[in-house]
C-alpha cells in the first residue's frame, strides 16, 4: 500500500481487511491504544486514532509544529489512564487518550529522540531512544511527571530503536553503529518488579554484532 494509508489484516494469512486513507505525508509509527483502537503518526505533523473495526478516525492532534519523530501508547492493560507519547526533536509529549489533552512534557536528550515506548504491563516505565547515543529509562512520579532514572551509555553512534521483554526486565537498543546491544533492568539487587519500589537501573550484559553497512 501507498505510504500514506494504514491497512488492518486477519486469519491465518495475510488478507486486506480495511484500508484506513491516514495522512498526507509518510506514516511514521503506529501503536496500539487497545485492542479496537490505533494510533497513527506520520511526517505531516499530525497523531491519529482509529476505530479499527469500522475504520472511523475518532481524534486528531498536532503535537509539534514540526514532524513526529515516534509514537508509543501504555499497555491495555494499564489501571492508571492510557496516554499517547509523541516524540519530536529533543523531546516526549504524554497525552490523554480519551481526551487527547496534553499530560506532560520531558526534555533530556542533547539531540533528536528517534524512538519511544511504554513498558509493558503497568506502562510507569518509558525508555527514549536518542540520536545523542543514549537511550534513557523514565520512571512515571505522577499525572504528569516523569523522572530520568537511568541512561544507557555504549553505543558510539546514534540510536534507532529500543523495545521492551513482555516481562521489562531486558531492553534492547539498536544504533546506526550496526549493533544492537542487551540490558537488564533491575532494582537493587534483584530484577525490577515494581517501579514504585525502587526506580529502575539498568546494565549491558551483550552486545550483538552482524549486520553489514
Amino acid at each position: 500500500g501507498r505510504l500514506n494509508t494504514a491497512a488492518s489484516f486477519g486469519g491465518r494469512y495475510p488478507v486486506e481487511l480495511r484500508r484506513f486513507k491516514a495522512h498526507s505525508k509518510r506514516i511514521i509509527g503506529l501503536a496500539f491504544l487497545s485492542e479496537h483502537v490505533l494510533v497513527s503518526a506520520s511526517d505531516d505533523r499530525d497523531v491519529k486514532t482509529w476505530e479499527i473495526e469500522t475504520g472511523v478516525e475518532m481524534g486528531t492532534f498536532t503535537p509539534f509544529r514540526f514532524p513526529v519523530t515516534a509514537v508509543a501508547a501504555t499497555p491495555p492493560a494499564r489501571r492508571k489512564e492510557a496516554l499517547i507519547a509523541t516524540a519530536g526533536l529533543k523531546c516526549v509529549k504524554f497525552w490523554r487518550a480519551d481526551s487527547l489533552d496534553q499530560r506532560g512534557v520531558i526534555y533530556g536528550h542533547d539531540k533528536r529522540v528517534s524512538d519511544v515506548r511504554f513498558s509493558n504491563q503497568q506502562g510507569d516505565l518509558l525508555c527514549t531512544a536518542s540520536w545523542d547515543g543514549t537511550a534513557k529509562i523514565w520512571i512515571q512520579h505522577s499525572a504528569r511527571e516523569w523522572h530520568a532514572c537511568s541512561t544507557l551509555r555504549g553505543h558510539t553512534d546514534a540510536l534507532r530503536a529500543v523495545a521492551w521483554s513482555p516481562d521489562n526486565s531486558t531492553l534492547i537498543t539498536t544504533s546506526t553503529d550496526r549493533t544492537l546491544k542487551v540490558w537488564q533492568v533491575s532494582r537493587g539487587g534483584g530484577i525490577w518488579e515494581d517501579a514504585a519500589e525502587l526506580p529502575p537501573t539498568a546494565s549491558l550484559i551483550a552486545t550483538f554484532v552482524g549486520h553489514g553497512a
